[in-house]
């Protein structure tokens, strides 16, 4: 049975997150196939990630497709969070972290790292590990097709510090609910970064998101209840605009835009009165949550009148 992972979770936790990736991939960062192996032996820490005094208001985001970071044991401490409520939480030891759908269909998580603001900015060659929770060692098999990844990143200053993310890591195909430690070393041009958190990887969708119901096979769609005003009909074609959730507390639930649009009704619908230009009409709005295709689609076939 599938439960709801949903776009809305991602832009909830990503909305600050994402004007931040949108600067990474703009600037051509890309990842390796490789996977890296932490080395946890550190020599010193710098974890004054709060530091007020830098200085943000001439920094430019480097172009980091081509660098390398340095060699040698870590010597600076680095979070491991997520950007919620506009601000950065790093994550604490067997905290749950919610898994979303990614756009293959595969299940994810976006960890988003922060290092003090004593690096100095510029470039991170990045080495996420997916590893085993030495508590809960039998939970990796669900984690073990996908072992880490790499990439090469611009640091951004937000609050005082460099953050770099969100990192799309995705886990597994299907849903999940296990222990793993996450395992993050970041290679600047003069220091090396690792920091190691231990999580649940769940679902911490809850309300009446969660309680909607899905439909479909491959492309996996979440079913929003409610009714569209039609504004013209033409040849059988109806547009409408403005959907409306039949439930108000749904109206959180209605994600990825597409508010209006035009379909094909049943000529007995027309035919019969029931679909009115200027009045309500019953409609199910379907929008994606797992696979690659429409992202939004309406069902207007009932030939039910909501007004």
């Amino acid at each position: 049975m599938w439960s709801f992972g949903t776009l809305r979770r991602m832009a909830v936790q990503t909305k600050f997150a994402f004007m931040l990736s949108l600067t990474v991939f703009a600037l051509g960062a890309c990842g390796d196939d490789d996977t890296a192996t932490v080395d946890a032996d550190m020599t010193d820490t710098n974890a004054d990630a709060s530091d007020a005094s830098l200085d943000t208001s001439e920094y430019e985001p480097p172009d980091c497709r081509e660098f390398r970071g340095s060699d040698g044991p870590p010597t600076v401490t680095l979070e491991i969070g997520d950007l919620t409520g506009g601000t950065f939480n790093a994550f604490t030891e067997d905290q749950e972290v919610g898994w979303v759908w990614g756009f293959q269909g595969g299940t994810m998580i976006q960890p988003v790292v922060r290092l003090p603001s004593s690096v100095g900015g510029g470039c991170l060659e990045i080495a996420l590990n997916n590893d085993p929770h030495p508590d809960h060692e039998a939970d990796y098999a669900m984690f073990a097709d996908f072992p880490g990844m790499t990439d090469r990143v611009p640091m951004l200053p937000f609050e005082g510090a460099f953050v770099s993310g969100p990192f799309l890591n995705q886990l597994a195909w299907d849903e999940l609910d296990g222990y793993l430690t996450v395992d993050v070393t970041a290679r600047g041009e003069d220091f090396v970064a690792a920091g190691s958190v231990r999580i649940k990887v769940t679902n911490t969708e809850e309300g009446v998101c969660a309680e909607l119901p899905l439909s479909g096979e491959g492309c996996v769609y979440q079913d929003v209840g409610g009714s569209v005003l039609i504004t013209d009909i033409v040849d059988g074609v109806a547009r409408f605009e403005d959907f409306q959730p039949t439930n108000p507390e749904a109206a959180e639930c209605v994600t990825g835009g597409f508010t209006s649009g035009s379909q094909a009704i049943p000529e007995t619908c027309e035919g019969l009165g029931l679909a009115v230009v200027g009045e309500r009409f019953q409609a199910i709005r379907r929008q994606i949550v797992a696979g690659t295709c429409t992202p939004v689609e309406y069902q207007l076939d009932n030939c039910l009148r909501t007004g």
